[in-house]
């Protein structure tokens, strides 16, 4: 019973959230935030494989 109240309560207070966020002003900033999030996430993804790389071209030279 407790727990049928408390799924209810979260499904109203979603549902009002979402209704805001569609808002287009909202829905703009957003959208905004998880383009930003993504391409943070690329550049650091991008960077990671840059120096996974480069350690990988320093292994293969053969030492002198």
């Amino acid at each position: 019973m407790i727990a049928k109240n408390i799924l209810a309560r979260g499904k109203i207070l979603w549902l009002r959230l979402s209704r805001q966020l569609v808002q287009p002003r909202r829905l703009a900033f957003v959208e905004a935030c998880l383009i930003g999030l993504v391409s943070g996430l690329a550049a650091v993804l991008l960077g990671q494989a840059v120096d996974w790389a480069g350690a990988l071209r320093v292994s293969k030279i053969p030492s002198v």
